[in-house]
């Protein structure tokens, strides 16, 4: 499972880090600016299974962005974090396929969790096409 994180959330990508290290995850951290056409690019070119969006640091065109990837992706598994517990937001990015929706702060077991429940799904769906 190739995961993407687009955070700047230091206690999430230490979460991140330390699942990968436990795991065999291929996770990847989008470290560059912040821009809606250069997060686009770097998710298209990366070609994730699983996309971890942090919405905090996205604002406020994480609706934008995330419609114009899954144009592009359809299959493509999308995580999304904030810190915004508003209902508006949640009917916003709700329809846009969204796999899980959580509020952070989040904790390393529900991370954990998580991205265990992910790559089992992901495990499943392949072995179901063959």
């Amino acid at each position: 499972m190739r995961l993407v994180a687009i955070t700047t959330d230091e206690s999430l990508i230490k979460q991140l880090v330390e699942f990968q290290e436990s795991s065999s995850l291929d996770f990847q951290l989008y470290e560059k600016e912040l821009d809606p056409l250069d997060v686009m690019s770097f998710v298209c070119t990366t070609t994730p299974s699983v996309l971890l969006i942090d919405d905090d640091c996205l604002k406020p065109n994480t609706a934008h962005i995330l419609r114009s990837i899954k144009k592009v992706n359809k299959n493509l598994r999308i995580i999304f974090f904030t810190s915004d517990s508003s209902l508006e937001l949640g009917r916003e990015i709700s329809p846009l396929g969204i796999h899980f929706y959580g509020i952070k702060p989040v904790d390393y077991e529900n991370i954990e969790n998580l991205l265990t429940s992910m790559k089992n799904q992901l495990i499943n769906s392949n072995n179901s096409l063959n």
